[in-house]
Formats: C-alpha cells, structure tokens, sequence
C-alpha cells in the first residue's frame, strides 16, 4: 500500500540521499550540471548540502515515526505526525485530520 507516508519517507530519502552525495563526491557536481568550480570549499554550497542533509533526514523521520506509529497503533507518534502535517497545509497548530481523527 503506498501512503503519503511511504511518500514522505520516499522524498525525505532522496534528498538526504542527494545532499550525502554531493558531500562525498567531487565530481557530482558535474553530473547534476552544476557550474561550481570550487566545489565545497565554497562556503555558501557547503551550507547548502549540509542543510539539504538536515532537512531530507527530518523528512525521513517524521515519515518513519508516522508510519511506525500507523504499524504500532501508537498514539504519541500518530499525533505528533498528524501536528506536523496540520502545520503544513495550514490548519493552525494541531490542525486535526489525518491520523488523529481515528482516536
């Protein structure tokens, strides 16, 4: 079953999966067709990957914790997904829906 959660984990995945890439790899910066040449000795770049890192391993965490929560039928983590997603599109804090509404 695919889930916005697999989807969260999916798009959380990739992009800490982008950003480690770049990290490591002197020449992924040419393969992306990025015109950089001090690569990450520039400290703006630097920042970048290392945010991108961050964010994509966030992603990945709150997607994990949510379905991990979904599996477990535990309420904390059910909640504290559902908090974040009502965030995000809007609703205020704590905006409700998703999984919350099943308890």
């Amino acid at each position: 079953m695919f889930s916005p959660i697999c989807f969260c984990q999916l798009c959380g995945g990739a992009i800490l999966g982008i950003g480690i890439w770049v990290a490591v790899d002197d020449e992924a910066f040419d393969t992306l067709g990025i015109t950089n040449p001090d690569g990450m000795n520039d400290p703006l770049w630097a920042g970048m990957v290392y945010t991108s890192i961050a964010v994509g391993a966030l992603i990945f965490l709150v997607g994990t914790f949510g379905w991990a929560g979904a599996c477990c039928k535990n309420r904390c983590m059910l909640i504290t997904v559902s908090r974040r997603w009502g965030e995000r599109r809007g609703e205020g804090r704590g905006g409700g829906g998703g999984a919350a509404g099943v308890w």
